[in-house]
Order: C-alpha cells, then sequence, then structure tokens
C-alpha cells in the first residue's frame, strides 16, 4: 500500500472563487498544512464548504473523503476549531473564522444572471466531453461531472 500524498480541496459553490486548494505533502500520513484561504460570502445564501481530502498521484488524484459544514452557521467574529472524520479513521481539524471583508470590492451583488450562468454551466459540459475525447475512455474514467473539469 502506498503512503499519501494528501492534499485538501476547500468548495463553497456559492462564492465567486469557489474552489481553493492546499498543496500536497510527498508520503505523509500527518501533514500540517497551516494555510489560510478566504472566500468572499454572500449572508444571503446558504454557505456550505465542502471539504475534500485528496491523494495526489501522477495520473489521476484519488478522493479520499469529503465532509461538509454548514458556514452559515457562523457568526461574524466567531472563530472555531472544526474537526472533520474522514471514513471513521482520519481526523482533521479546520480553524475557520468569519469576518466582514475590510477591503471593499466594486462587485456588489455575487448573483450572476441566468444567462451567464448557463454560459459557464455549458462550457464546463464542453470542456467536460473534450477532456473525455483528448484523454481517451481509459483516462477519463474519473471524470463524472462538471465539478470534476
Amino acid at each position: 500500500m502506498d503512503t499519501p500524498d494528501p492534499y485538501v480541496e476547500l468548495f463553497i459553490s456559492t462564492t465567486p472563487d469557489s474552489r481553493k486548494r492546499t498543496r500536497h505533502f510527498n508520503n505523509d500520513i500527518n501533514p500540517v498544512w497551516n494555510e489560510t484561504f478566504e472566500f468572499i460570502l454572500d449572508p444571503n445564501q446558504e454557505n456550505v464548504l465542502e471539504i475534500t481530502l485528496m491523494d495526489a498521484n501522477y495520473v489521476m488524484d484519488e478522493t479520499l473523503g469529503t465532509a461538509t459544514f454548514p458556514v452559515s452557521s457562523m457568526k461574524v467574529g466567531e472563530k472555531k476549531e472544526v474537526p472533520f472524520i474522514f471514513n471513521q479513521v482520519t481526523e482533521m481539524i479546520l480553524e475557520m473564522s468569519l469576518e466582514v471583508c475590510s477591503c471593499p470590492d466594486l462587485r456588489f451583488s455575487m448573483a450572476l444572471c441566468d444567462q451567464e450562468k448557463t454560459f459557464r454551466q455549458q462550457r464546463k459540459e464542453n470542456i467536460k466531453e473534450n477532456m473525455k475525447k483528448l484523454l481517451g475512455p481509459k483516462k477519463s474514467e474519473g471524470l463524472y461531472s462538471t465539478r470534476d473539469v
């Protein structure tokens, strides 16, 4: 059995820059990432953080486990250390805080118009199908949905 090369993907579907990723560690069963990520949240949305523990591989990375956390349940100014258990074996602790953005952005609404949402979804479908053609059936086995693109 191979020692994992772990990294973590963080995903909040309701944010503009919805996907973040840690660096990976080679052959490490107890990594300490100590990395900071920021998401711009819409307080009018139900914001759910999806945490996916991954194993980096040469051909295709492997999902080791996934967990979710309702970010909307936190209060502004609150800091939490939240443990997550993957496959009843691996524990990971995330420190999270919810803060008001101190540097305002010009974008006051994070909502996309329906045409832009449709365009983005169609573009992802297009990319997924073309990646499957390019990689062939054997190497594209892990491309199940547009989130994999």
